[in-house]
């Protein structure tokens, strides 16, 4: 089972309660069927003190290269991989591959 690291670019705040941040993951070497684990750590140092990733309201990730898709699992604490429609092969090595994420996370506005 892989594990991503995890790099603060950015943070920022933002209006109406909202922040932000702009995370780099480097996916593992080993990359796991059902996504890589983002580890504790890792996720205390990207959130608030209080926040969860469940609590996030948007991950947004930049395409990474070689064209691979990361999709936020936030329940499972994991970050999967495709290529097209295709998650990427069990055990595949992707520590060469880093993608950027967007994050916000705060108070909802608007209709539920």
């Amino acid at each position: 089972m892989g594990n991503v690291t995890a790099a603060i670019v950015k943070r920022g705040g933002g209006a109406a309660g909202r922040y932000s941040v702009d995370v780099d993951f480097t996916l593992s070497a080993s990359y796991a069927t059902g996504g890589d684990t983002i580890v504790a750590a890792d996720i205390a140092n990207v959130l608030p003190e209080g926040y969860a990733l469940t609590d996030l309201i948007q991950a947004q990730f930049e395409l990474a290269a070689l064209g691979y898709a990361c999709y936020l699992d936030k329940t499972n604490k994991k970050i999967k991989v495709f290529n097209g429609t295709t998650e990427i092969a069990n055990a595949t090595n992707l520590s060469a591959v880093v993608v950027r994420c967007h994050i916000q996370f705060g108070q909802s506005t608007g209709p539920i």
